[in-house]
């Protein structure tokens, strides 16, 4: 998923903390690194959209939903945006004014 790339990108440009998580993960396990990490916003695609709704229900997070092919079930209660319908950044826009500090961290993984 190439959306995978941006959004990685886009968080470490905004100073925000990328986590990326397993796709294998059950539930239990999404819901686990979820509570621990506790993100403001979830990127997930539609095949993953089941193991990790009912967290983002609870956690009352946004949703940013990609879906390659065909369409996902989007859950009842759960803040879901399209990433296709979200606005095209402007190419000439610079990045945000972020000073990263030695201390920050950039990403978590979860092993």
């Amino acid at each position: 998923h190439p959306e995978w790339q941006i959004a990685f990108w886009a968080v470490q440009l905004a100073g925000l903390i990328a986590v990326p998580l397993n796709a294998w993960w059950t539930e239990d396990e999404f819901t686990y690194a979820l509570d621990d990490c506790e993100p403001g916003v979830l990127l997930v695609d539609g095949e993953r959209m089941d193991r990790v709704a009912g967290w983002a229900r609870r956690a009352g997070v946004r949703v940013v939903l990609f879906q390659r092919h065909g369409e996902a079930r989007l859950p009842d209660g759960v803040r879901v945006e399209r990433y296709e319908d979200l606005p095209a950044p402007d190419p000439l826009a610079a990045p945000p004014d972020v000073e990263p500090r030695p201390e920050d961290d950039a990403t978590i993984i979860y092993t």
